[in-house]
């Protein structure tokens, strides 16, 4: 597999603790998601290609929600494939936006760490451009069945699934 990974609004190291004070993030660096990123695309069709990941603020965020789907609100993830739409799903070509801030608010509701949600978001912009949608109910419970089943297979958990298990209503990732 030989697809490149670029992370950006994360620093690539976990800086040295201070007085044992945990960062904002907690461990999520853009090595930390690399390492669990990599395993993820093994997972799916992917094989070769680009995948850039940009952390940004709700700002930010709110800015490019309202430009590529006319909604003037910050969200979890925007979802860019590149790619020819007849391009090999195992070329990717893709471009994920992640809300730094929206990942804090939903960890902190859920009580998991901020790098769970954010490696939820990326699992699932890289599901979308693999085929997999959310528009009906049962589309959403397919890709986030998925998701889930990654995020076990890397040691983590179902995280989506723990917010429907306490029966919260929530809106992650779409």
């Amino acid at each position: 597999m030989n697809i490149q990974i670029t992370i950006s609004g994360l620093p690539r190291h976990q800086p040295k603790p201070v007085a044992r004070r945990r960062s904002r993030n907690g461990f999520l660096t853009a090595l930390w998601l690399k390492k669990n990123l990599r395993p993820a695309l093994a997972m799916t069709a992917a094989r070769s290609g680009t995948w850039h990941i940009h952390l940004i603020g709700d700002a930010a965020m709110t800015e490019m929600h309202r430009r590529t789907m006319g909604i003037n609100t910050t969200t979890d993830v925007l979802t860019f494939d590149l790619r020819d739409l007849r391009t090999d799903r195992r070329y990717l070509e893709l471009e994920t936006l992640i809300g730094l801030e929206e990942a804090r608010r939903q960890a902190r509701q859920f009580h998991h760490p901020v790098a769970w949600e954010v490696l939820l978001y990326a699992i699932h912009s890289l599901l979308h451009v693999q085929g997999y949608d959310d528009r009906t109910a049962r589309q959403a419970r397919r890709i986030h069945r998925r998701e889930d089943q990654i995020l076990l297979a890397l040691g983590i958990g179902p995280v989506y699934a723990a917010g429907a298990d306490a029966g919260i209503q929530d809106h992650r990732p779409s």
